[in-house]
């Protein structure tokens, strides 16, 4: 597991990506990070997420069980003091990426084909009068997102799945000080990334023993 904060100067606030090698497939794992329905019983961050709207073809289907490879979300998120809640109207995309010239290409490597090359999902939130639509409300104590970006990299690796991720979200307030903001940051990342890890070993399990017709044992203490 490895981290690193990068200053790119963009309305004062770093970026942040993390690699991490897992021990499941890349397909479970994805899986994982779209399944809306399973992500507050992992993110304890996370008090709702749900799709709005899903639009393209459905390539990945089997991976997102969505009926769009794009898709709209709203997605609330529960942030320590002194911050203020978060909302967002996420605009999502799953495709996969062959290097440059590789079979299926389209000359920009990107391919829209299952199971094959590096997996690519990309999350962007925005407060456009098009997103305001889909969501129009914001929530007692939260604050609507307008800045936010988080492109993330799957692949199969040595032990399972290597995962990269960069992120950046805009602070939205001019109340608390970059320190600040960073120093939150740093104590929340590694704790949600430890976390990562356990939780993609159970959903694979769970996944395995369920397609299997197995019935799936709760772990002690779960």
């Amino acid at each position: 597991m490895k981290g690193w904060k990068r200053p790119l100067d963009l309305h004062g606030l770093d970026a942040y990506e993390t690699q991490v090698e897992l021990p499941v497939r890349p397909e479970t794992f994805l899986a994982m990070l779209c399944d809306v329905q399973h992500r507050v019983q992992w993110d304890s961050s996370t008090k709702d997420i749900r799709v709005l709207r899903t639009t393209g073809t459905a390539v990945h289907s089997a991976i997102h069980k969505q009926a769009g490879d794009a898709m709209s979300l709203f997605w609330l998120v529960e942030a320590p003091w002194p911050l203020a809640h978060r909302e967002y109207v996420l605009h999502r995309k799953l495709t996969t990426f062959e290097g440059r010239g590789g079979a299926g290409g389209d000359g920009d490597g990107a391919v829209n084909r299952a199971g094959d090359g590096v997996y690519i999902k990309v999350d962007t939130a925005d407060d456009e009068p098009a997103s305001r639509a889909m969501w129009p409300n914001v929530a007692t104590k939260c604050v609507r997102v307008n800045d936010y970006w988080n492109v993330q990299v799957v692949w199969a690796g040595g032990c399972g799945t290597c995962f990269r991720s960069l992120a950046r979200e805009h602070p939205m307030t001019s109340l608390l000080p970059k320190w600040v903001m960073s120093w939150l940051i740093d104590k929340m990342l590694p704790k949600s990334l430890g976390s990562l890890k356990q939780t993609a070993i159970e959903y694979e399990r769970r996944s395995d023993a369920e397609r299997d017709g197995e019935r799936v044992v709760e772990p002690v203490g779960a």
